[in-house]
């Protein structure tokens, strides 16, 4: 497979991070919800990291087809560097809101509480992550 390909798979992935944002992420909230009701009780770094995941993923999935439809190459250096910096900033948003709001659980208090959409938005970001690596191999 081209370069391209993984490229685009990997931006499917990130479509994951959007999909499970409308989907229960925990408390029986979905992702906006869930930041708002945290903005609501001052747990302001751990509302903006939710939201930094969700819309991060969005601008990288955007820019790369902006870039498909005006240069139809998405594979050059300043391109991939961009991807990585969305897919890094993407998971560094979730952690740091999954770090902030559960230091004072247990493991087993954590996953219980995570719902359908903690877990697409986990998948999204490691296969997201993988074919991106992908796209730099061949």
């Amino acid at each position: 497979m081209s370069k391209k390909i993984f490229r685009i798979i990997s931006k499917l992935f990130l479509g994951f991070i959007i999909f499970g944002f409308f989907q229960p992420v925990a408390c029986d909230q979905n992702g906006f919800e869930l930041a708002e009701n945290l903005y609501d009780t001052n747990m302001n770094l751990v509302s903006i990291g939710l939201y930094v995941t969700f819309f991060v993923a969005v601008f990288s999935i955007f820019c790369t087809l902006f870039i498909l439809l005006i240069r139809k190459n998405i594979c050059s250096l300043g391109i991939t560097i961009l991807d990585y910096i969305c897919v890094f900033s993407s998971i560094a948003g979730g952690v740091l809101a999954f770090i902030t709001l559960f230091e004072d659980y247990s493991m087993d208090a954590i996953v219980d509480f995570l719902q359908i959409g903690s877990y697409l938005i986990l998948t999204g970001w490691i296969l997201s992550f993988v074919f991106l690596i992908f796209s730099r191999k061949e």
